[in-house]
């Protein structure tokens, strides 16, 4: 072999021709009757299709022109939907505020094949998959912590000084308010209590047996002190019978003293007549002679006399029986207590219980 002259290779042809051969172009006529007139005119075919000015070279010219364009416009709207395409996947990692690694995940993702997408949401599923196993152990872990501190704080919880006054309030009430047991202060209380739990920060009361129990006893406590005081500052029952303060100034005195906040600026006939009540059941028991300390049957008797209103008018303080009831024992009272005597002063307390 000369080495003027360089090796044949199986790509020579294709590398000394400037178009590739008709079987590699890109872009084919339309029909094949064009074919053989553009093979004729390429490779040395009959001539006579061709004019002087080379007109069938023209129409050949102008065949591939058309195509190459038409070639030209599929890429540039293949090209423009790819942008159109990478124009919303930035959109949408904008709207979702994507960091910027994350946005070229996105990218990255678009661009993939089918197979190679399928495959990463595979793989992304499985790492959700173990993330959420993570956080399930973590939780259940959590929650035998927070039952570990939930039981010593079961041990030691307590209600506030603050909490205890509002509780105390509350019983007060229910010694003054219009009712039809005296019996049920307690339940009146404690189903009070449940559904007003964010009043008295006991949003646990309903579910920690604890905290129920430990309320239920110092209401019990708490209200055998509180008629005690009730009945003191009736200013002593048993000589306001003889002291003929009016309905009305007796009332006030009570509803400040006890009435839970708002209080009323004009009295209703409902707490005028439990009043007048109270007033009657202790009349009886003025001239009798109490130990100190010792019980004065006042509470026995009140509990005695509204079961038998009861028995006989119902249970609902709205009917008519009881709004009728009302209207005659203020009216009795009124008559029987009409002096405008002031209120005697309180005297030491006598520690009558229930």
């Amino acid at each position: 072999m000369s080495l003027d002259t360089p090796a044949r290779t199986t790509h020579s042809d294709n590398r000394s021709s400037p178009y590739p051969p008709p079987s590699m172009r890109l872009f084919t006529p339309g029909n094949s009757q064009n074919h053989e007139d553009m093979s004729d005119s390429a490779y040395g075919g009959n001539p006579s299709g061709m004019n002087a000015s080379g007109s069938g070279n023209t129409n050949g010219s102008s065949q591939s022109q058309s195509h190459f364009e038409d070639g030209f416009q599929s890429f540039n709207s293949q090209a423009f939907r790819q942008d159109q395409a990478v124009y919303i996947v930035t959109k949408l990692a904008s709207r979702e505020k994507l960091d910027d690694a994350r946005r070229r995940l996105a990218h990255e993702f678009h661009m993939a094949d089918e197979g190679m997408k399928l495959t990463a949401s595979y793989i992304l599923g499985l790492a959700l998959d173990q993330k959420l196993n993570s956080v399930l152990q973590q939780l259940t872990s959590q929650a035998s912590e927070i039952s570990a501190v939930r039981l010593l704080i079961n041990n030691v919880w307590a209600l506030t000084p603050a909490q205890k006054s509002l509780l105390q309030d509350l019983l007060q009430h229910f010694l003054i308010k219009a009712t039809t047991s005296y019996k049920n202060i307690i339940h009146n209380a404690e189903t009070y209590i449940a559904s007003h739990r964010s009043k008295y920060h006991l949003e646990n009361y309903s579910t920690e047996e604890t905290v129920k129990k430990t309320i239920n006893m110092v209401l019990v406590k708490s209200l055998v002190a509180l008629k005690s005081k009730y009945r003191k500052k009736l200013c002593q029952l048993f000589k306001l019978v003889a002291a003929h303060v009016p309905l009305n100034l007796l009332s006030r005195t009570l509803v400040d003293k006890f009435h839970m906040t708002p209080r009323p600026n004009v009295i209703g006939n409902g707490i005028l007549a439990t009043v007048a009540l109270q007033r009657r059941v202790a009349s009886p028991l003025a001239a009798k002679k109490n130990a100190k300390g010792a019980d004065t049957g006042f509470w026995t008797v009140l509990s005695r006399e509204m079961r038998e209103l009861v028995a006989e008018m119902g249970d609902d303080r709205k009917q008519t029986r009881w709004l009728q009831w009302e209207t005659a024992i203020i009216a009795a009272d009124r008559v029987k207590f009409s002096a405008d005597n002031p209120l005697p002063t309180d005297e030491e307390d006598e520690g009558e219980e229930e």
